[in-house]
C-alpha cells in the first residue's frame, strides 16, 4: 500500500509540472492582457490545488509509514512472545522427560516390540480376518501403553490444533479455510514429515501433522506421541472412508486428547440430502464401535471454492463452533 502511494504521489508531482509547463508556454505566446491575466490566475489556482494534493497524499503516506512501523513492532513482538512460549515449552518438556526418563524408556521398549510382533507376522491371503485380528490386538496394547505413559506430557501456553490425516485429504484447504486466506501451500505442506505449526494469528495455533493409512508408521514413535500429546484438540481429516480416523480417534479415547473427525470435500451437490444423512449415521455407527464415545463429533465439510486463498466451505461455521466450545472445556 505504501509503494502505491508513493507512486502516485509521484505520478500527481509530474502531472502538475506537465501541466504547469503547459500553461506557462501558452502565457509566454499569448500577447492579449486578459488572457494573460486569466491564465495566470489559472496557474496559480492550480499550484494551489496540486499543493493541497499532494499535502493530503503525503499525510497519507505518513500515516501508511507508521502504521507500517506499528505492524513491524506487533510482529516482532509477537515473534518475541512466540519465542518465549517456545523456549518455555522447550525447557518444560526437557524436564518431563528428565523426570519421566525411565518411563520413557519403557514406552519406546513397548512399542519396539509391538513393531517387531507385527514385522514378523506373515500375511496370508487365505486368511485375512487372522492378519487383522493380530492387527487390532497389536494396536489396542499400543493404545494401552500410551495411555499409561503420556499421561504427565506438558501442554504448550496457547491453546492449538493439530490437523491429521493422510496426504490429499485436503488439510492445507481447511487451513486455509480457518484463516480466511493464503497460509499454507496446498499439498506441499502435506508432503512435510514434520509437526509443525501453519496459522497462529488468532486464538489457536493450527499444526499440520503428517500421516498415511498406517497408524502404526504414523504413531509408534515416541517423539511424534509428545508433540501430538502437547497440543490441546485434533482434527481427523479423511475425504472417502472413515476406517482410518476411526482407528486414530480410538488412540485419541486412550490418550485422553479431545478430538473431531472431518469428512472433508463433500460434495453434497452429487447426492440427495438423504443420501448424505444415511452415510454419515452409518460413519457415526463406525465410529462409536472403535471409539466406545455414546456420541463421537463428526462435521462434513463441503467443497471449497477457492483452496488457495481460504474460502468459506458448507459446514466450516458447524465445526468452528464444534472447536470453541470444546476448547472452552479444557
Amino acid at each position: 500500500m505504501l509503494q502505491a502511494q508513493k507512486l502516485e504521489f509521484e505520478m500527481a508531482k509530474e502531472e502538475e509540472k506537465e501541466q504547469r509547463l503547459y500553461l506557462q508556454k501558452k502565457l509566454e505566446r499569448q500577447t492579449n492582457q486578459a488572457e494573460k491575466d486569466r491564465l495566470q490566475q489559472e496557474m496559480d489556482h492550480q499550484k494551489k490545488v496540486a499543493a493541497q494534493d499532494q499535502r493530503v497524499l503525503r499525510d497519507a503516506m505518513e500515516r501508511s509509514e507508521e502504521q507500517m512501523k506499528m505492524m513491524r513492532d506487533q510482529m516482532r513482538i509477537q515473534d518475541e512472545r512466540f519465542e518465549e512460549t517456545q523456549n518455555q515449552h522447550r525447557e518444560e518438556m526437557q524436564q518431563y522427560r528428565e523426570e519421566n526418563k525411565a518411563n520413557i524408556e519403557q514406552l519406546v521398549a513397548t512399542l519396539g516390540s509391538l513393531n517387531q510382533q507385527m514385522e514378523q507376522v506373515v500375511y496370508d491371503p487365505d486368511q485375512p480376518d487372522s492378519y487383522m485380528k493380530l492387527e487390532a490386538d497389536n494396536f489396542d496394547k499400543f493404545c494401552s501403553a500410551a495411555a499409561e505413559h503420556l499421561k504427565g506430557v506438558p501442554k504448550r501456553p496457547k491453546k492449538s490444533i493439530a490437523v491429521l490425516g493422510p496426504s490429499g485429504v485436503g488439510k492445507s484447504t481447511l487451513i486455509n479455510a480457518f484463516a480466511g486466506k493464503h497460509v499454507t501451500e496446498i499439498g506441499l505442506a502435506e508432503c512435510t514429515d514434520e509437526v509443525s505449526m501453519v496459522f497462529g494469528d488468532g486464538p489457536f495455533d493450527f499444526y499440520d501433522v503428517p500421516g498415511s493409512h498406517d497408524a502404526r508408521a504414523d504413531f509408534y514413535n515416541v517423539e511424534t506421541l509428545h508433540k501430538l500429546k502437547s497440543l490441546h484438540m485434533v482434527f481427523l481429516v479423511y475425504e472417502s472412508r472413515v476406517d482410518h480416523a476411526a482407528k486414530v480417534a480410538k488412540l485419541m479415547v486412550s490418550i485422553n486428547m479431545p478430538f473431531i473427525v472431518v469428512r472433508n470435500k463433500c460434495d453434497f451437490t452429487k447426492n440427495s440430502a438423504k443420501d448424505w444423512e444415511d452415510c454419515k449415521d452409518k460413519e457415526m455407527t463406525k465410529l462409536q464401535v472403535y471409539t466406545t464415545v455414546e456420541k463421537p463429533p463428526l462435521v462434513y465439510l463441503g467443497m471449497s471454492n477457492d483452496t488457495h486463498n481460504g474460502s468459506d466451505m458448507e459446514g466450516l461455521s458447524e465445526l468452528r463452533s464444534l472447536m470453541e466450545a470444546l476448547m472452552e472445556t479444557l
